[in-house]
């Protein structure tokens, strides 16, 4: 087993978010903060406010009339956009590094990132349980501990993990929990706490494989949006997936195969221009 200090110490040795993403996080979370106060914070990051009106202003989210503002923005699409976008600014360096020894590249990931905060984002129209705006985040970050346990594997451990994946002794969770004593998802939320994200997005990365465990339906939510991700081919990259955690936030997300094909159709039309926001 790998020295688990010193994973967690590198979890914590990520770079920080920008101070101005910390604070949207904290205002998106908090129910008292409103689209005024959000907007404030926006309007001092240049990249970010064009960012969010490009984004406001796209074919997805056109109705006729033009926006100019970081208000109007913000009515068009939520705070929970602005936050995604900001978090997403602030990590893509992190996120669009090769991940060789686990078989992902860089643009998988990243893709893979991107599709699943969408699917999130488009599971609200759908879902018997709430989507609340900071389940974006989660979805985005929800891999973020893959590029952290990356940096401590050999050429045996790889094999190991390779192994176990496709011999079906083990699945991928159970593999790396046995290498090194804590999983990709438990990682990504030391991350997330590292970064001083809300509890909630905590808890959703750390639960996103387990969300029986967390009783939340953030973490089924975020658990459903990885799985429509790469069910609906916007991110070929391959995950244990039919776990039964995975089939019971299925089920209380609520999705068949018409709702699922809607969601389905809201990535894919929406996956091109946001990556292109970062391009």
């Amino acid at each position: 087993m790998i020295n688990l200090d010193n994973l967690v110490e590198r979890a914590r040795e990520l770079e920080p978010l920008p101070a101005a993403t910390m604070r949207l996080s904290a205002l998106v979370a908090d129910e008292d903060a409103g689209l005024e106060d959000i907007a404030r914070v926006v309007e001092l990051d240049p990249t970010l406010t064009a960012r969010l009106l490009r984004l406001a202003n796209s074919a997805a989210n056109r109705n006729g009339r033009a926006i100019g503002t970081v208000r109007e923005a913000l009515m068009r699409l939520g705070g929970g956009a602005a936050l995604s976008l900001s978090v997403a600014g602030g990590v893509r360096k992190t996120l669009r590094r090769d991940v060789p020894l686990l078989g992902l590249t860089a643009e998988e990931l990243w893709s893979h990132s991107i599709a699943t905060s969408l699917a999130a984002e488009a599971l609200r129209a759908v879902s018997k349980v709430p989507v609340v705006p900071e389940a974006f985040t989660a979805a985005l970050l929800h891999d973020i501990g893959k590029q952290v346990l990356v940096t401590a594997l050999g050429p045996e451990d790889v094999d190991f993990l390779t192994r176990a994946r496709s011999e079906g002794q083990q699945g991928e969770m159970a593999a790396e929990a046995e290498l090194f004593g804590v999983h990709h998802a438990e990682l990504g939320g030391l991350v997330a706490q590292h970064w001083k994200l809300s509890e909630s997005i905590v808890r959703a990365i750390t639960f996103h494989h387990a969300p029986d465990q967390a009783g939340d339906p953030m973490c089924d939510v975020v658990c459903v949006a990885n799985r429509v991700a790469i069910e609906c081919g916007a991110a070929p990259i391959k995950e244990d997936l039919h776990l039964p955690e995975s089939e019971g936030a299925w089920a209380r997300v609520g999705l068949d195969d018409r709702k699922l094909e809607r969601v389905c159709d809201v990535v894919r039309e929406r996956f091109g221009q946001v990556k292109a926001l970062f391009a």
